[in-house]
């Protein structure tokens, strides 16, 4: 899809407009993150490990405010602002449900190993 993107980038900036096509661009990332986090939050929620889903969730959504309003504070275009906001914040949440998914798999190895 991103490749496809990339592949049709002028038509598409001819039909849609280069302000569309730039928000598009720096929303690509969040399709690579959103789907590593989907599948580990998956794992998580099926080992009924709620807590973490939980605090990920919140890690993502006070980085994505935290943010967008830093990028405010320092003068970037508002719509570019939320766009990069939602990719950051979804790379913080994947690499914050990798490591509770680490974590997790860790300790279970090191208890598995000592029973």
């Amino acid at each position: 899809l991103i490749s496809l993107f990339f592949a049709l980038y002028y038509p598409l900036g001819y039909a849609l407009g280069a302000k569309t096509l730039t928000l598009v661009a720096l929303m690509l990332p969040t399709l690579v993150f959103s789907s590593v986090y989907c599948s580990l939050r998956g794992y998580l929620w099926g080992k009924e490990k709620f807590f973490a889903v939980s605090i990920v969730e919140v890690i993502e959504q006070v980085s994505r405010i935290g943010i967008c309003v830093a990028l405010f504070l320092f003068g970037f275009n508002k719509l570019n602002s939320v766009a990069i906001s939602l990719s950051t914040g979804s790379l913080i949440s994947a690499v914050a449900c990798f490591i509770f998914f680490f974590v997790y798999n860790l300790f279970r190895f090191i208890f598995h190993k000592i029973s």
